[in-house]
């Protein structure tokens, strides 16, 4: 097995671009070749870049050495997408953005994406590039987001009162790390400068630590965030997991979040993006969150599907995370089907407060 690099070369590949791929395949470490390294790089290409459908290494050479010639079948520079959703309470939703794989002909990612709906709005730009520290490879990230966002508000009883509305922009200067079973790591720095009536304009500094995993069929299963800044500090778990018994899907999920001196856009409802049963979505927002849900879906004909979820949680402003006191539960049912353009839910949830809420979703919200 040769064991000395050579050299590599490429078809119609500039400096930054052959020096970038170098580092994908762990080929820059030196005049050596870590054949476990490389399999383990090309086995899992796909995470660490989007930027090509192949590539072959072709090698070549005698003895000990072994020069690679490797022949590349480059995915498209560009790549723009578009983006609906709807919510009977929040309205419709929408995203469109662009990602530029190689700007101005360098191995730099770009993105680009601007979101639409009734309640927020938001302007993100990003720049990542790949760089090689040891053995591992990071993504050095550069993001930015400017958002307005007007916030839903309740009186104890459910009635809704005016929205408050908020303005901030977040910048992120960091690292992030894509591993297999699409679990992604980052951190960094966070700049966070915000808007919120009542209280004079305020900014802050701070560090950020993210973990995250993505399912192909189910978007985001498991986020994890801790943020430590000057004037607040705030830490988020939201998972979820699936099973099967016979032909009945269990998905238990669990949300938990805890934060001091929040500014008022970065509170916990209730359940989040998919609320509380009985509960209207954005209800019951505060500093301290636990909720636990399990849900049953069961196949009725075709696409389309059974609905039920049980959960049970609290929200509060201070004090403990868990405590004796502000627990609610419910029930939410309705029937469902996975299409083509994502999900699309009817149900109605009833809760222990004898209080219920329609709810009504089409396509992947975000």
């Amino acid at each position: 097995m040769p064991t000395r690099l050579a050299g590599v070369t490429m078809e119609r590949a500039n400096p930054s671009e052959q020096l970038a791929l170098q580092r994908l395949l762990g080929l820059g470490l030196g005049d050596t070749v870590d054949v476990d390294l490389l399999r383990s790089r090309l086995r899992h290409l796909a995470l660490a870049s989007e930027a090509y459908h192949s590539v072959w290494l072709r090698p070549s050479g005698e003895g000990d050495s072994a020069r690679f010639h490797l022949a590349l079948r480059r995915a498209s520079s560009r790549v723009a997408g578009l983006g609906l959703a709807y919510d009977n309470e929040l309205g419709g939703r929408m995203w469109a953005g662009v990602v530029d794989r190689r700007i101005l002909g360098q191995a730099l990612e770009g993105s680009l994406a601007l979101f639409l709906g009734g309640l927020r709005k938001e302007l993100y730009a990003g720049l990542r590039r790949n760089y090689q520290v040891g053995r591992q490879l990071l993504s050095p990230t550069l993001t930015a987001r400017v958002a307005t966002e007007d916030v839903r508000r309740f009186a104890p009883d459910g009635e809704e009162l005016d929205e408050v509305e908020t303005r901030e922009a977040i910048g992120f200067l960091g690292a992030e790390r894509g591993l297999p079973g699409g679990w992604e790591i980052a951190a960094g720095l966070q700049a966070h400068a915000w808007h919120e009536p009542g209280r004079e304009d305020r900014s802050t500094l701070g560090t950020v630590v993210r973990v995250v995993r993505v399912s192909r069929t189910r978007g985001r299963v498991v986020w994890l965030e801790g943020v430590w800044a000057g004037l607040y500090r705030r830490a988020a778990l939201q998972a979820e997991v699936q099973a099967r018994l016979g032909t009945v899907r269990l998905t238990p999920r669990l949300r938990l979040g805890w934060g001091e001196a929040l500014p008022l856009q970065l509170g916990f409802p209730l359940g989040g993006d998919d609320g509380f049963p009985g509960l209207h979505i954005g209800e019951r927002r505060g500093d301290r969150e636990a909720m636990l849900g399990l849900l049953f879906t069961v196949p009725i004909q075709g696409p389309l599907l059974a609905r039920i979820e049980f959960a049970g949680g609290r929200s509060g402003a201070g004090g403990p995370l868990v405590d004796d006191e502000g627990w609610t539960g419910g029930v939410r049912a309705g029937i469902g089907a996975e299409t083509p353009v994502g999900p699309v839910r009817f149900e109605y949830g009833y809760g222990t407060e004898d209080r219920g809420a329609l709810f009504v979703r089409l396509g992947r919200w975000f």
